[in-house]
């Protein structure tokens, strides 16, 4: 199932205001893919690859493989929500964005 889910919710709009510090705990339950989050400026449909670098610095929570024995793989960032506009949350692995894995990221 390429989506996220976030408060039970599956890939819902999240909307901050302009200047908000912004904290993602990022966890990879996917028993048999890596994932990673990221912030861009592009928009759907998407290409197979994504960018390396978020339109959002710091925006990036990086690729985490499949959890382990030890528990789920994790990575807790923070940023800064600056610049007001429409931007996209997704998958930076090649063809996952492409399938649906993304949701709307406001800044107002």
């Amino acid at each position: 199932d390429m989506t996220f889910t976030i408060a039970g919710l599956t890939d819902p709009a999240i909307i901050v205001p302009d200047g908000a510090k912004v904290t993602v705990r990022f966890i990879n339950n996917d028993t048999d893919e890596a994932h990673g989050w990221l912030i861009t400026g592009r928009e759907p449909p998407f290409e197979f690859g994504q960018p390396s670098t978020p339109a959002l610095a710091g925006a990036f929570a990086g690729v985490i493989g499949d959890p382990t024995a030890a528990g789920d793989g994790a990575n807790t960032i923070t940023f800064t929500a600056s610049g007001p506009g429409g931007y996209r949350y997704v998958c930076p692995m090649p063809g996952h964005a492409q399938m649906g894995m993304y949701g709307s990221f406001i800044v107002r």
